[in-house]
């Protein structure tokens, strides 16, 4: 273990000694792992989903992982540049909600929030698309609530923390039926989509290919607002989209 992130210090090495800076020294590592390890995609949709793919040893070794696995490989390879990194755990939301990790790591005595998973790039049906988004690294923490809740409060990092009901819109079933999105297109070739999908960074989170059979289109779609007062107010900042309702 301790051999292999050596060897990987050295290739960083240019960077993470001699006089960098700490946000330097992390932004190396979420280069790297963000390049190198691709989402084990076979065993997240067989439901084969081990300590295997949570193991840094392993994922050194397949070049695979899942969330846990990128966030915990970017707090050993932080923690052994000198850094002081947490796994965050908690709920991630795209069009349901699910089980996800990510980091805090402290830079300057700020905590700032990296997500190296969805920084490496997505899934179309059962391929990972390598795509780096720089949008989660050191993600605020006002834009990463929108789409990541953590299991202890504090790790949300604001003043003014939201709440399970805010979140998941509902205390009893942690899902709600409604949302409001940024709709940046609406085709009806998927490979369109999908390019659509890998080119456009809203400032909101990935953008997220889903299919409606009312309209027998692909929506694209970015960011997930519980109101539609705070969705409009998003769509200002982001050219060329629309608020839409979605039911799920």
């Amino acid at each position: 273990m301790k051999n292999n992130l050596i060897v990987l210090l050295i290739v960083l090495s240019n960077i993470l000694f001699a006089q960098s800076s700490d946000s330097i020294k992390a932004r190396a590592i979420f280069d790297w792992i963000t390049d190198n390890i691709e989402y084990d995609i076979e065993a997240y949709q067989n439901n084969k989903v081990s300590w295997v793919q949570c193991d840094v040893e392993n994922v050194l070794k397949t070049k695979k992982a899942v969330c846990e696995g990128y966030a915990r490989l970017f707090q050993k390879m932080a923690q052994d540049s000198g850094l002081e990194c947490k796994v965050i755990t908690g709920k991630s939301k795209t069009f349901g909600f699910g089980d996800h990790a990510w980091n805090a790591v402290k830079i300057d005595s700020v905590w700032r929030l990296v997500d190296a998973c969805w920084g490496a790039g997505g899934y179309r049906g059962n391929r990972f698309i390598k795509s780096k988004n720089l949008f989660y690294f050191f993600t605020p923490p006002e834009k990463l609530i929108l789409t990541h809740f953590p299991d202890f409060q504090e790790y949300q990092f604001l003043k003014n923390p939201v709440t399970r009901q805010e979140f998941f819109g509902s205390e009893n079933t942690g899902y709600s039926p409604v949302m409001y999105t940024l709709l940046l297109a609406e085709v009806s070739d998927y490979s369109y989509a999908e390019m659509i999908a890998m080119n456009v960074v809203t400032g909101y989170g990935r953008a997220v290919i889903t299919y409606d059979p009312a309209t027998k289109k692909y929506l694209v779609y970015s960011g997930q607002f519980t109101s539609e007062k705070e969705a409009i107010e998003a769509s200002k900042t982001v050219e060329n989209c629309s608020v839409k309702k979605l039911v799920k």
